[in-house]
């Protein structure tokens, strides 16, 4: 522990750092709004100002709620570099957690941004390519010979036609649908609703500030959320299981989807940006090579397919 806020520290001292520090501190300061500030509150806002950071909390709104007391003890705090860029913070307090600590949103703008706007960058369906289509496109598009104008120009005018072409060969691509957790189900949404109903019957409670009502609400939200952490523990535990079978059975099944990010297809995995060397040993590692099961024939390359003999004449 001791080694990770020497190295937060050495990080958040760094020129220009990015830093966002944000976590439950467990201590009261009437710089974010508590009532009775205490010692570890004071040592807290000194350690932040002697590091230069500044506190992103914009309101009193309570972090931790019980129906006895609530408090502000999730703080967030960012270097210069990351304040400058939070544009909105919020507690959200009509959200669910199934803790008594609330969520925390927060946004920080990009430092640069491609395009304009916001908007996303355009995509096409590449399976339902049309080749012809594609050909004719860009022959239509660079008929008429034209006069050559500066980098910059010739760069948006080629990515023009490519953009044109592109949508008279093939469809957009369309978000995919984000997928549920393997392991999630019906009885498990199920329960959550119930202990999102209970919460905010809980909240209702809270405002009326009959104790006697409080203290049955809470008691059934802790109920609620009792039977849904049991229930979410338990499938995790049954998917955990079917996982190290799965393993044995079908190596290159599961356990190798989850690696290359084929089970949540609606985000980039991080083995995209990973480098071809280092995949490779990271693949090697968590999955070595057994005999009798072949490689996926993704993994072939020229080399390998250069190793096959070409077929003569007597064939």
């Amino acid at each position: 522990m001791r080694g990770f806020w020497t190295g937060l520290v050495v990080r958040i001292r760094h020129p220009h750092s990015l830093v966002l520090v944000a976590g439950d501190f467990n201590a009261k300061s009437v710089l974010w709004g508590s009532r009775r500030p205490d010692v570890k509150g004071e040592d807290l806002a000194d350690w932040a100002a002697g590091l230069g950071l500044q506190l992103i909390n914009e309101d009193s709104d309570s972090t931790f709620v019980r129906w006895t007391r609530e408090s502000v003890v999730d703080l967030t705090w960012a270097s210069p570099a990351v304040a400058r860029r939070m544009t909105e913070w919020r507690v959200l307090s009509v959200v669910e957690t199934l803790s008594d600590h609330r969520y925390i949103y927060g946004a920080v703008s990009a430092p640069h941004c491609r395009g304009t706007g916001g908007s996303r960058p355009r995509r096409w369906a590449v399976g339902k390519l049309d080749g012809d289509r594609l050909v004719a496109a860009l022959l239509a598009s660079t008929w008429p010979r034209r006069e050559m104008g500066t980098v910059e120009e010739e760069a948006g005018w080629l990515g023009d036609i490519m953009s044109e072409a592109c949508d008279f060969a093939m469809p957009r691509a369309r978000r995919p649908e984000r997928r549920a957790t393997y392991w999630w189900s019906a009885g498990l949404a199920e329960l959550r609703r119930a202990s999102g109903r209970a919460w905010r019957r809980f909240s209702r409670a809270r405002h009326r500030r009959v104790e006697a009502e409080v203290d049955a609400r809470y008691r059934e939200l802790q109920k609620r959320r009792s039977a849904l952490g049991a229930a979410i523990r338990e499938a995790k535990a049954r998917a955990w299981e079917e996982l190290l079978r799965s393993v044995e059975g079908d190596p290159w099944g599961r356990p190798y989807q989850l690696v290359m990010g084929k089970l949540r297809p609606w985000a980039p995995p991080v083995t995209e940006e990973m480098d071809p060397l280092g995949l490779r040993g990271t693949l090697d590692t968590l999955f070595p090579g057994r005999e009798g099961y072949p490689e996926p024939l993704e993994w072939m390359n020229s080399e390998r397919l250069q190793e096959i003999p070409e077929i003569g004449p007597e064939e």
